[in-house]
């Protein structure tokens, strides 16, 4: 089977032990070294308690469960008490584009968006991302670097079936694969569309066959091996037209009974109209429920 030559990060996993030369991983060290790097933070005031946060944000302080609850800041875990990175308190610094920064990473988890907002980063020239964030330009710039970082915790994948399943079948392939990282907060739809359009990682080649039947499985794949299923959607074609119905775990169903195809040439061609369509359904919906 063949893919695509087009090279992609696929979500991060936790790294190889190098001391191990037997090329196991030993977790149990791995996670003795991350406390012990934990309370090191704890101890050189890197990360500091609740009472001491609340006492350095004053006044800011009574928006503290707002701002944790939209991802502006985010806490750490070190043996079984939460701290808070003590460069949200950092009246140095500008704090309202920080949390901007905060908002974008959510999707990583949160010991590694406090050591990207630390370390110095190849694409921002080798600065760190807090010193980015008094210059209008390079903020900018930040911005979109934390938008990819944040994109590559988690992967959506379309796999399309002929005929009709009710699970995603594990003795056939299927006929047309693809796969992109792209940041989970964004619309379902365009997750997809983003995958079967920039096709980072697809498979088989084309061409592709034409299907009046056919089911569609969505996936996201999380780091550590985390896959939960979006969405299961049934495609009929006829007469250039596609009547199609979402299926999606805990949500309502979604269904298109005419969805105009014209004369496309095959399956993958047909899927991006549908996408389009059901991006489109919902923009319209979430539209008159704010009317």
């Amino acid at each position: 089977m063949m893919v695509s030559t087009r090279i992609v990060r696929l979500p991060k996993q936790r790294p190889r032990d190098e001391g191990d030369e037997s090329g196991t991983i030993d977790i149990q060290a791995l996670e003795e070294q991350t406390r012990r790097s934990r309370r090191e933070m704890v101890r050189t005031g890197k990360l500091i308690n609740e009472e001491e946060f609340r006492v350095r944000l004053g006044p800011r302080a009574r928006y503290l469960r707002r701002s944790l609850a939209s991802g502006s800041i985010f806490q750490i875990e070190v043996d079984d008490e939460l701290y808070f990175p003590a460069i949200f308190a950092d009246n140095r610094l500008n704090l309202p584009k920080l949390h901007s920064i905060c908002r974008i990473l959510v999707p990583a988890p949160p010991m590694v968006r406090f050591h990207y907002l630390t370390s110095r980063r190849g694409n921002l020239g080798g600065v760190t991302p807090l010193s980015c964030l008094d210059d209008e330009r390079q903020y900018r710039h930040l911005r979109r670097m934390a938008a990819a970082e944040a994109a590559g915790y988690s992967m959506t994948s379309v796999a399309i079936f002929a005929g009709d399943h009710i699970e995603e079948p594990v003795d056939v392939s299927p006929i047309y694969k693809a796969a992109e990282e792209v940041d989970p907060r964004v619309n379902l739809w365009k997750r997809c569309l983003r995958a079967i359009t920039v096709e980072g990682y697809v498979s088989p080649m084309p061409p592709y066959p034409f299907l009046d039947d056919a089911t569609i499985f969505v996936h996201e794949l999380r780091p550590g091996g985390v896959d939960s299923l979006k969405s299961r959607l049934r495609v009929s074609i006829a007469n250039d037209v596609a009547t199609v119905t979402a299926f999606r775990p805990e949500k309502a169903n979604l269904v298109l009974p005419q969805v105009p195809l014209g004369k496309v040439s095959d399956i993958k061609a047909a899927m991006l109209i549908i996408f389009g369509a059901l991006k489109g359904g919902e923009d319209r919906s979430r539209e008159g429920r704010r009317a």
